[in-house]
């Protein structure tokens, strides 16, 4: 007869071991709570996974929050050790486009994007974790640009590169980050990082980061190499100049006007109307996606005829689809414009100016276009 034996137990792991069992609970506790949340991951989930009891992992974890705050910073220490710039070679412009799609491939990932996604999900119940996960991603992202530019520029210290840094990674990479929580697919977004990236580098290194901002070591005449300019006729008149988010400073004060109940008449005014009845959030009224809009400064007068001066800002939202009729920041062939887009039903494209000085720009067949963003609001001093 065969004496039996006790199954065997897990019990206290061996100190040895400890490290081991911490790390395989970590392991497993990261792969459940980033693919299915946090709500729906369980504590003996997490046990079977790690192939340890419950006992071992209150041990290390007293609480299902300790075990969830754990593996968001250890995530997060992750990312920041894998937010890293190799060194490069060619133009000051190229090696800034290699550092920004170095980023979004590194960025663009379904780790990443789910540690974003599962840290504000939960970021009521943990606003100060969410706050750290934040400021570590958008931080190492910011600082690895302003790294770059300190080399390729003649800004030299980290200090001072760091606003332009944050702004590079607010133009070229959060719209892409916002369309990745939507679902969209990461693959596609990485391959559009290719031109959104190359479209930034080029308005930092031509019109939209003035001499002040960004003085240039070199590149006198920089190429983008996303797009290969062609030879053509009348060069394009280019009127952006600067630009900024909007969605730059979450914590600024709204501001706020007070609004009047009617409509103000242009001819002669009528004395019982026109007062002021209440405040205006101007953010609301001005913009419908905060993280998608930009405030544009323009120079140049092709679009006078929209009401667009020299010297205006313009509001463009980088969410909206543009259609026959908008007026659009757009790239053709490297040349930065803003212009009216029209389709023709015969299927050309074309950019038209609002000044009968300018001529409207066809697009031939092997023109590079790219659609940056929709203007929706022209602000103009009076």
């Amino acid at each position: 007869m065969t004496p039996q034996t006790d199954p065997p137990r897990r019990g206290r792991p061996r100190a040895d071991q400890a490290g081991e069992v911490e790390q395989r609970i970590l392991d497993a506790a990261t792969t459940l709570i980033l693919t299915q949340g946090y709500a729906k991951t369980t504590v003996d989930q997490v046990a079977a996974a790690a192939r340890t009891g419950k006992t071992t992992l209150y041990g290390r974890f007293p609480t299902k929050p300790d075990l969830f705050a754990a593996v968001i910073r250890r995530s997060t220490a992750e990312f920041a050790r894998a937010v890293t710039i190799g060194e490069s070679n060619g133009s000051a412009e190229e090696r800034l486009v290699k550092a920004g799609i170095e980023l979004a491939d590194v960025t663009l990932t379904r780790f990443c994007i789910d540690l974003m996604l599962v840290t504000a999900a939960e970021s009521d119940a943990f606003p100060e974790l969410a706050i750290e996960v934040g400021h570590v991603g958008f931080s190492q992202c910011a600082a690895a640009i302003a790294a770059c530019l300190v080399e390729i520029t003649t800004v030299d210290t980290l200090e001072a590169a760091t606003p332009l840094g944050e702004r590079f990674v607010q133009m070229a990479l959060h719209p892409l980050y916002l369309q990745a929580f939507y679902g969209e697919d990461l693959a596609r977004l990485r391959e559009q990082a290719r031109i959104d990236v190359a479209l930034v580098a080029r308005m930092f290194f031509t019109s939209l980061v003035t001499p002040a901002d960004l003085p240039l070591q070199h590149c006198e005449s920089p190429v983008c190499p996303t797009f290969q300019p062609l030879k053509r006729g009348p060069r394009v008149h280019t009127v952006v100049i600067s630009a900024r988010s909007v969605a730059a400073n979450p914590d600024a004060p709204r501001v706020f006007a007070q609004s009047a109940p009617e409509s103000v008449h242009a001819g002669f005014p009528s004395p019982a109307t026109g007062y002021y009845n209440g405040p205006v959030d101007l953010n609301r009224h001005l913009m419908t996606d905060p993280t998608a809009t930009f405030i544009v400064r323009v120079s140049g007068d092709s679009m006078i005829g929209a009401g667009i001066w020299d010297g205006d800002e313009v509001i463009v939202d980088r969410s909206l689809n543009a259609r026959d009729g908008s007026v659009v920041v757009a790239v053709v062939d490297t040349e930065l414009t803003i212009k009216r887009l029209r389709l023709d039903p015969d299927g050309a494209v074309r950019l038209v100016p609002e000044n009968p000085a300018y001529p409207e720009i066809v697009l031939e067949e092997m023109s590079e276009l790219v659609i940056w963003g929709v203007v929706t609001r022209c602000l103009h001093r009076v």
